[in-house]
């Protein structure tokens, strides 16, 4: 089953991957600022991070807005 974590915080800790069953975490195109914490040092460690790269120049607000839609 595939689901979308709706209000998640933004770090990735192994509570949150432990509690929702969490099979991957994928990042988008966007840099992340070096001066501040790993947010995703957990899932890499885990072997669960993906890295994923939009041609479509799709946005997290056209994401969310798909899944507020299709509720």
């Amino acid at each position: 089953m595939n689901e979308v974590v709706i209000g998640a915080p933004m770090e990735v800790t192994q509570e949150l991957i432990s509690h929702f069953k969490v099979d991957v975490v994928v990042h988008g195109e966007f840099e992340i600022d070096e001066h501040f914490p790993d947010i995703y040092k957990t899932p890499k460690a885990l072997g669960i991070y993906k890295d994923i790269f939009d041609r479509d120049a799709l946005t997290t607000v056209d994401i969310v807005d798909r899944i507020i839609a299709n509720r």
